[in-house]
């Protein structure tokens, strides 16, 4: 039986310190055939020698651009040049295990995208987290609630899906206010055939400090402190209003009682804005906790709830 064709969207920046590794470990998997769309957002310190030099030698194709797009907009571009039945997301600095393509592809069904647990790597290549999802208690939904939960909380990493490039139709261009490219093609997912998720980390996500999109040394007293009393805090309340006003505009929502969610959810968000004890934000947050936290253990629903108080 004939393969489908797997297209690798690699969006670089400044990236060759582990470019190698990460390249090294797609053209290693299990699955063929894979091609590579790579599109460089200007880099300055080699990344592009070792495009030109892997595009020798493996189905990699890789784009300049004439101008620097940014994060999200770079990965948009790429995205569009894919040509495969199935579209992954790889980050630049990433290792994959052997089977993850040959996973993901089997594992898909009938949904519109697949996505998995990470492991967190650091510069050396040391884990430190095993499991990001048991870590953090990060509630990932039933078929039957991925649009509340992941309109709260944001459960997919980018660099562990594969989809079908049919949600492109659905999902570019990203909006400006999506805030993160994988998490649009999520929400997206969800309008269509929807979410499948594997508890197994097939990623090793690394961790650090020049990270445009990373996660901190987890549940650290003094990054806590930090992120409370910062100016930070109110910005990234800000950005998450208005990723649920651009839900609310696009529409995203397909009833009355999703639109009245997400409408709880853009006060619960200017809310949180304000310091304080943010006893309403915690009340827009309880009366959605059935939605919200279908598969979590009630200790992990509470102290995300509790988390909102403050």
């Amino acid at each position: 039986m004939k393969k489908e064709k797997i297209s690798i969207a690699l969006a670089t920046y400044n990236g060759a310190k582990f470019l190698r590794l990460q390249l090294d470990s797609i053209f290693q998997q299990t699955y063929r055939p894979l091609e590579v769309i790579a599109v460089d957002d200007r880099s300055t310190d080699g990344t592009i020698e070792i495009l030109a030099e892997y595009s020798r030698n493996y189905p990699l194709r890789y784009i300049v651009n004439e101008s620097r797009l940014g994060f999200v907009k770079n990965f948009e571009r790429t995205l569009s040049l894919c040509e495969g039945t199935y579209i992954a997301l790889a980050d630049q600095d990433d290792v994959w295990l052997p089977k993850k393509i040959e996973t993901l592809v089997s594992s898909i069904g009938k949904s519109s995208l697949v996505c998995t647990d990470v492991s967190l790597i650091d510069e050396n290549g040391v884990i430190f987290v095993e499991s990001l999802q048991r870590k953090l208690h990060i509630p990932v939904p039933g078929e039957k609630n991925q649009f509340y939960t992941l309109a709260f909380l944001d459960y997919i990493r980018g660099c562990t899906c594969l989809f079908r490039r049919e949600l492109l139709l659905k999902a570019l261009p990203i909006p400006d206010d999506a805030m993160s490219h994988d998490w649009w093609l999520g929400m997206w997912a969800t309008r269509m055939q929807g979410i499948r998720y594997l508890p197994e980390a097939l990623t090793f996500y690394r961790q650090q400090s020049t990270n445009t999109c990373g996660v901190p040394r987890l549940w650290r007293a003094d990054v806590l402190i930090r992120y409370l009393f910062s100016t930070k805090r109110k910005e990234i309340f800000r950005q998450e209003r208005e990723r649920i006003r651009l839900y609310l505009d696009t529409p995203l929502f397909r009833n009355n009682e999703e639109k009245e969610f997400l409408e709880d959810l853009y006060e619960h968000y200017s809310s949180l804005m304000h310091r304080g004890l943010h006893l309403k934000a915690f009340r827009l947050v309880f009366k959605h906790r059935k939605e919200i936290f279908q598969n979590t253990g009630k200790a992990a629903m509470y102290g995300y709830l509790l988390g909102r108080l403050i």
